[in-house]
């Protein structure tokens, strides 16, 4: 299973939303989801998510082919991460 910030679909692959047990009412009113906000709002108007290439990891290295963002918690498959990336051209957006 993949999850994201934002529940989709992408090249036949269905992404989960990973926020969706968080209230509402603090995803809409704390600060620490002013880039959350930020992105939701990119994405419904059908914007260029790069748009928000100024969060530091990106201009620290805009080199990288793809960025993995993971919480403490978590756990990567990363054989599984590798072969679902290799279908993906990282040069085209996604």
């Amino acid at each position: 299973m993949v999850f994201s910030d934002i529940e989709q679909d992408i090249g036949g692959h269905h992404v989960y939303g990973s926020l969706e047990e968080v209230s509402d009412k603090y995803k809409y009113s704390h600060r620490d989801f002013n880039f959350y906000r930020r992105l939701l709002d990119l994405f419904a108007k059908g914007q260029d998510l790069s748009l928000l290439a100024d969060t530091k990891v990106y201009v620290e290295r805009p080199d990288i082919k793809w960025y993995i963002f993971l919480e403490a918690d978590a756990y990567m498959g990363w054989s599984n991460l590798l072969e679902l990336l290799s279908k993906f051209d990282p040069d085209k957006p996604w």
